[in-house]
């Protein structure tokens, strides 16, 4: 939930711009890890793709901090491998989302960077 990365090749359509980096680094940061699921408001999207907030770590408490270190969308948005998304109520962290993509986006970073 609250980040959307680049699509990558799908039935002969073309891969958006640095949807493999995403990718990678998507499957770099949690496969082969026990991550953690935080339900927002809704159980699934209009695809039923079951909608959750990934952690990396159950932090002890919820802070911009643990946040920025643990939680898994935030981590993609800050490095610039996804923007920000609020669908529907689904927002319990968005206004960070969209500070990050802001600093990404900023710093030239990732999707963001000049080549984008």
């Amino acid at each position: 939930i609250g980040c959307d990365c680049p699509e990558t090749e799908k039935e002969g359509q073309p891969g958006e711009f640095y949807a493999d980096e995403a990718t990678r680094y998507t499957s770099d940061t949690i496969l082969g890890r026990t991550v953690y699921l935080e339900k927002d408001h809704s159980e699934t999207d209009r695809y039923g793709r079951l909608l959750r907030y990934i952690w990396l770590q159950v932090p002890d408490e919820i802070t911009e901090e643990t946040i920025r270190e643990y939680n898994v969308s935030a981590s993609l948005i800050e490095n610039g491998y996804a923007s920000s998304i609020t669908v529907g109520d689904d927002d319990k962290y968005a206004v960070l989302f969209g500070d990050l993509e802001n600093e990404a986006a900023s710093e030239g970073i990732g999707m963001w960077s000049e080549a984008a």
